[in-house]
């Protein structure tokens, strides 16, 4: 920027060329005009030619802006950047081949197979006969009005809509939606409820179906007497048991939270084990072949629903009864201790532990 100062018959000029265009202030004396010079110049090096391109009004108008983001707790850079995010033009994507293409990316993340497969089922329902549409179209009513059709329960309903989210979030990572039209969704509580358990009476009637049946009665031993979960256990071999150390590793493939865990093995978890040994009796079930078991299982105690995660619920109440110590229990699980505490604390009196431990072949 050049700036020069001369005497015309208007009065002392200031002439500055800024970004190809020319700018003159008069002023009635020399003195003024070159104080308007420095003053020029020291804005030329603080704010450059940009912000002394600027009229008065657009300099006042941006000052106020500036202020209102402070004031927000934000950066004027980081408004533009939201704003160039959000008007950037969008990659459009079919709701068919959203979920289509979620499902690659969970698989090649290492995702659970049951996680995957429960997730794009469940999204898949909801997509069924508008598989071409796009995924910008969806609204929070529309999801609104998919709940008020399905009439699940709340519980479930708050599992489905963690599904929904997830599936929105992976289109906003790809650039396909802006907004995740679950934000808009009045938010779920549920209230907690005592986890349902089995009494002792109960638990020696589905021992005695578990060996009626002994196909079975391994799967059934690890997760009635050890509390592994059900798709923990399909991934357990004979070779996971140590009879003779009393202890069952838990893979970190096989683990639910992929950490590797060494569980200690009770007299009577041992015992049922050597027993289904004897048996020939497995561990990994096919998901038909587990359904019609709990069918059976269910049956034996005259349930007409059988609970979910009953046995877990039952072998961490009772293993918390056995150790009264919550941390052992839940490294024994893979769980937290707070959960233990908050679940399972206090739902067994000694009686009931000394007959559920009790129990042999």
């Amino acid at each position: 920027m050049k700036i020069k100062i001369r005497k015309t018959p208007k009065g002392w000029c200031v002439d500055r060329s800024l970004n190809g265009v020319r700018k003159r202030s008069f002023f009635p004396s020399k003195g003024e005009a070159e104080a308007e010079a420095d003053t020029i110049r020291e804005q030329y090096r603080t704010a450059g030619e940009d912000w002394l391109s600027l009229s008065p009004g657009e300099r006042v108008e941006l000052m106020k802006v500036h202020a209102e983001v402070k004031a927000s707790g934000l950066r004027l850079v980081d408004v533009w950047q939201e704003y160039r995010r959000i008007s950037r033009p969008m990659e459009r994507k079919r709701i068919g081949e959203s979920i289509a293409e979620m499902e690659v990316a969970k698989r090649k993340a290492n995702r659970r197979d049951r996680y995957v497969t429960e997730l794009c089922r469940y999204v898949s329902v909801f997509a069924r006969g508008r598989e071409s549409n796009y995924v910008d179209e969806i609204t929070t009513k529309d999801i609104e009005e998919w709940f008020r059709g399905r009439k699940e329960a709340l519980v479930t309903q708050a599992s489905s809509v963690t599904r929904f989210r997830t599936w929105f979030l992976f289109c906003i990572k790809k650039g396909w939606l802006v907004k995740n039209p679950c934000d808009g969704l009045e938010e779920i509580h549920v209230q907690e409820s005592v986890p349902k358990i089995l009494t002792p009476e109960q638990i020696e009637k589905v021992i005695q179906t578990g060996k009626a049946n002994p196909a079975y009665l391994a799967w059934l031993t690890l997760a009635l007497f050890v509390g592994v979960r059900p798709e923990e256990i399909d991934l357990i071999t004979w070779d996971d048991v140590d009879l003779a150390a009393r202890t069952l590793t838990i893979s970190a493939e096989a683990s639910k939270v992929r950490k590797r865990r060494i569980v200690p093995l009770s007299d009577t978890a041992k015992e049922w084990l050597q027993f289904a040994q004897k048996k020939n009796s497995r561990f990994g079930m096919s998901l038909s072949s587990k359904r019609r078991f709990v069918v059976k299982l269910r049956a034996s105690i005259g349930l007409k629903r059988w609970p979910q995660d009953v046995l877990r619920h039952t072998a961490a109440s009772y293993l918390l009864a056995l150790h009264q110590d919550a941390g052992r229990v839940a490294t024994m699980l893979g769980n937290s201790v707070s959960i233990l505490h908050k679940h399972y604390k206090g739902l067994v009196t000694p009686e009931q532990c000394a007959a559920f431990w009790g129990l042999r072949p």
